[in-house]
């Protein structure tokens, strides 16, 4: 809680979205731990392209569709928790096999973004990185 509320705290300072970026991402880093993966901002109505990466940036998409998503698509947080039976974005072509969560960015009820956060292959997400992120 106290990360969160540091991150809320700068945030609020920031003069830049890019700025913001590199707060998001210098946080998500941290409650992560050895996790990986990219913030997304949606540019366009058909467009959602990567802003910043943390981890290995090779695994993360560059840019996709909205429609790619299932966390944009409901507005809500998806959870894979096996990527050899959950419900995959498409947006992901590399899905570590402990699973991977899409958190979406809302505001007024628009999604802005989306917050990607993958496990790597030897470590599982716990319930309390889930309720973090």
């Amino acid at each position: 809680m106290t990360l969160l509320n540091e991150m809320g705290d700068i945030l609020r300072a920031c003069l830049t979205m890019e700025e913001a970026y590199n707060v998001i991402v210098a946080c998500a880093a941290d409650f992560s731990g050895p996790g990986r993966g990219p913030l997304y901002h949606r540019l366009l109505r058909d467009t959602v392209e990567a802003v910043a990466v943390w981890g290995d940036a090779s695994l993360a998409e560059h840019s996709f569709s909205p429609q790619e998503c299932w966390g944009l698509r409901r507005g809500r947080i998806h959870w894979v928790e096996n990527s050899q039976s959950g419900m995959i974005c498409k947006h992901i072509h590399h899905p570590s096999p402990h699973g991977y969560l899409c958190i979406p960015m809302m505001a007024q009820s628009e999604a802005l973004g989306v917050l990607h956060l993958m496990q790597p292959e030897d470590i599982r997400m716990t319930e309390t990185k889930q309720r973090m992120a």
